[in-house]
């Protein structure tokens, strides 16, 4: 037969002991579930994030091709005048290569257009 009364005399005695060993393991399970739910929370949040990032992104994009072909445009249509005015051909050279940038902005731009669904 054992002797429990050992067994108890010997858990009574490091009974602190065995509560402090507790405590830490209940702290450090605690804490590591905070820490868990702080991370599926920062996932969340960087999802959300990315998500809301990626349609401004798009957005931004858009205006950003947009206004860089209204500029190209502008600018043939300023070196076409110029050159229509001094009949250089330097000018005409300039002119025709600025149309030829706007053109293949719009080409490229079309391009990307018809991918988007």
């Amino acid at each position: 037969m054992i002797d429990t009364t050992a067994i108890w005399t010997s858990v009574i005695n490091n009974l602190p002991a065995i509560l402090a060993s507790l405590g830490t393991l209940l702290g450090i399970w605690a804490t590591s579930r905070k820490l868990r739910l702080g991370q599926e929370k920062a996932e969340a949040i960087a999802a959300n994030y990315k998500a809301s990032s990626d349609s401004k992104l798009d957005v931004i994009h858009g205006l950003v091709n947009s206004t860089l072909g209204s500029s190209l445009r502008f600018a043939a249509l300023l070196a076409r005048r110029v050159a229509d005015l001094t009949k250089d051909p330097k000018d005409l050279g300039v002119a025709l290569a600025a149309t030829k940038a706007a053109d293949e902005h719009d080409q490229r731009q079309a391009q990307v257009d018809s991918q988007k669904v």
